[in-house]
């Protein structure tokens, strides 16, 4: 019996899983007299058309903004990050880390630590910290990736393109 592969839509899932904690918060807030105690502020996404905005729950917000009546708030606007790739996470560990891990002789883990530590420092803040790939746009974790395969290379080492990996 041949298997089907499987295409998961991991942004329609993604929105799925914040649609639902949100629905979680305003059932949690109701049950806790409309404040939402020690819980973070809910992120809102949307789009803007021809300068308008134009929200994906609208009515969940404005019940939400209702909520808050009388109060100083805080608008924050940015354009929506894109996370990394689940095959993009894999391709990184499967190729990238295990074959500098097989060639260094060190641990999976130890390679990971390694290249953050060396690729991705943050000097924004007043110490210097090394990001986690997590936090990293799928155009961030690219950039990432390929400096990572040109270090492999001069190891003398040859990454195989996320195309050729699988």
């Amino acid at each position: 019996m041949q298997l089907l592969p499987v295409r998961i839509d991991v942004a329609r899932h993604r929105d799925e899983r914040i649609a639902s904690i949100r629905r979680c918060r305003v059932e949690t807030s109701e049950r806790l007299g409309g404040r939402f105690q020690n819980m973070p502020d809910p992120i809102w996404l949307g789009r803007t058309e021809k300068g308008r905005l134009i929200l994906d729950q609208r009515e969940q917000f404005l019940d939400y903004l209702r909520g808050l009546d009388g109060k100083e708030i805080e608008v924050c606007v940015r354009r929506r990050r894109h996370a990394r790739s689940l095959s993009q996470n894999a391709w990184y560990h499967a190729c990238i880390v295990k074959l500098i891990s097989d060639y260094t002789g060190h641990s999976p883990e130890e390679v990971h630590q390694s290249l953050k530590a060396q690729f991705l420092i943050d000097r924004s803040g007043l110490e210097p910290r090394v990001r986690s790939t997590t936090e990293l746009s799928s155009t961030e974790f690219v950039e990432f990736c390929e400096r990572c395969c040109h270090l492999a290379g001069e190891m003398g080492l040859s990454i195989p393109s996320p195309g050729d990996a699988e």
